[in-house]
């Protein structure tokens, strides 16, 4: 995941996951479902390429959820990080 500080005059969080393509839909379905919590996008990514990268921009009100939430995908998370 990538995270701002939370003294970010933006109060928005940055966080990057990287899920396997196959499992992607699944998370783009439990992001929307969880409104308000984050907006998200795909970035770019190779033709073939095994696994999606997707951005989160989290209001930081709304940090502790997400990080539950992304804790309770452990399993369709290939990887997460927070930028500080």
């Amino acid at each position: 995941m990538t995270q701002t500080p939370q003294n970010d005059p933006s109060g928005v969080a940055t966080w990057t996951l990287r899920t396997r393509k196959e499992d992607s839909a699944f998370l783009y379905t439990v992001l929307e479902a969880t409104e308000g919590i984050a907006s998200f996008t795909t970035l770019p990514h190779a033709p073939g390429e095994a696994d999606r990268t997707v951005e989160l921009l989290i209001p930081v009100s709304r940090l502790p959820e997400a990080e539950q939430l992304v804790c309770s995908l452990g399993a369709v998370i290939v990887e997460a990080r927070k930028d500080l």
